[in-house]
């Protein structure tokens, strides 16, 4: 027929619930109601926020541990002293006493060097940094090596035995300090070393006569 204007087979509805019951999920491209099936529920689990991190607040420090460490730094400064000192007199002695003077002053600038590094272990056991240079380990110390120059072993020899009792003093500081801190330990490695330094002090006082 011509002239009849053109209508859709059904009737479009609002998007509601349908007649059946059923809800209306979506609609075709020709405007018609399309009743999709009910889909099961799939339950979503809720998003667990994860929670602040916790900051450990750093404790404080331990005085006694900090006594410890200040005492281990001037025993390293006193240490470096004297070694510098042995080895410049090793390097420097001159006349007929050259050869026993120079090797024993090799011993003892070695002895002296390798007692540190336990000392600056004891350092980093205990919380703290060791000194980073030669500047910074005579830093903490009370005297600075003598400038030994000429040959002759009377001044090297008396410098030498101003090193030796001032390591000694800070040896027995550093134990005390250790046994206040509980570092038995360090306590025996300071009663060794105080040992071999009573040894160089009798070897240097009886070089001197």
């Amino acid at each position: 027929m011509v002239g009849k204007p053109f209508k859709p087979p059904f009737r479009p509805i609002s998007i509601q619930r349908g007649t059946i019951g059923k809800p209306i999920r979506k609609m075709s491209d020709l405007g018609r109601a399309v009743l999709l099936q009910d889909e099961p529920v799939v339950a979503v689990p809720p998003i667990a926020v994860p929670a602040a991190p916790v900051i450990a607040t750093p404790a404080p420090p331990n005085p006694a541990e900090v006594r410890l460490v200040a005492a281990l730094r001037r025993l390293i400064a006193q240490c470096f002293t004297m070694y510098l000192t042995a080895h410049a007199a090793h390097w420097n002695i001159e006349g007929k006493v050259f050869p026993s003077f120079h090797e024993f002053f090799g011993g003892l600038y070695g002895d002296v060097f390798g007692c540190i590094d336990p000392f600056a272990e004891a350092i980093r056991q205990h919380g703290a940094y060791a000194p980073t240079s030669f500047a910074e380990a005579l830093a903490a110390g009370t005297a600075t090596p003598s400038t030994l120059t000429g040959g002759d072993p009377a001044p090297m020899i008396a410098a030498l035995l101003s090193a030796n009792t001032a390591v000694m003093d800070a040896l027995k500081d550093t134990k005390l300090a250790a046994v206040s801190a509980d570092d038995s330990g360090l306590a025996n490695t300071c009663d060794d070393r105080l040992a071999a330094h009573l040894r160089h002090d009798w070897m240097l006082k009886s070089m001197a006569k």
